[in-house]
């Protein structure tokens, strides 16, 4: 099931409705377990998007299959694409150690499927039209879950031997993960009238 590079990696929704925790979606790749065709690892794992909205992103959720205890943080990097999809050659947003908690979906694809919800050290400003890679780093061994054919952009790739590796590269075959980004939780009107009326 799994391979060389490969692995398993599933980017979802937290199981507290996110919208509790977090403001509008700013790009999904939303996870269903019917979609799923294989799994993946690397040091480092980098996925393209391109946000629907323009905002900043301090929210990311991921699905996981772990082989480890589950991380209390994972080290994320957001960068900006220059033209060639390529993120050997990307241009950093973002990047730090970002707390992590998990929730079992239920689902099982060679261990169980995890929700994992990452908060970012700091909100990173995107825009809508351009390309970007998140870049996510996980304990070996962890996977991320791929799936077939792309929904966006370029294929998975993975970090190996000083640079990334597309899955086309490594295997002629194109993936796509499943991961979503958020932006911050804004306070709504009635809550700066709650706020005002406590003075």
């Amino acid at each position: 099931m799994s391979r060389y590079f490969g692995a398993l990696i599933c980017l979802a929704v937290f199981a507290v409705p996110l919208s509790a925790q977090t403001g509008g979606a700013i790009f999904t790749q939303t996870y269903s377990f019917s979609d799923v065709d294989d799994q993946w690892w690397a040091s480092k794992l980098a996925d393209d998007f391109s946000p629907d909205l323009s905002g900043d992103v301090q929210c990311v959720v991921l699905w996981v299959v772990y082989q480890v205890p589950q991380p209390a943080s994972i080290f994320l990097s957001i960068t900006e694409d220059n033209g060639d999809l390529d993120p050997n050659t990307a241009t950093l947003v973002t990047s730090g150690i970002s707390p992590a908690t998990h929730v079992n979906t239920g689902d099982w694809y060679g261990g169980d499927v995890i929700q994992t919800t990452c908060i970012l050290p700091g909100a990173a400003a995107i825009s809508s039209g351009k390309t970007y890679w998140l870049e996510v780093t996980l304990p070996y061994p962890s996977f991320w879950l791929a799936q077939q054919p792309l929904v966006f952009g370029s294929t998975l790739w993975g970090y190996a031997n000083g640079q990334f590796w597309s899955t086309q590269e490594l295997i002629e075959k194109d993936y796509d993960t499943f991961f979503e980004l958020y932006m911050p939780l804004a306070l709504e009107n009635n809550s700066w009238g709650s706020i005002k009326a406590s003075f």
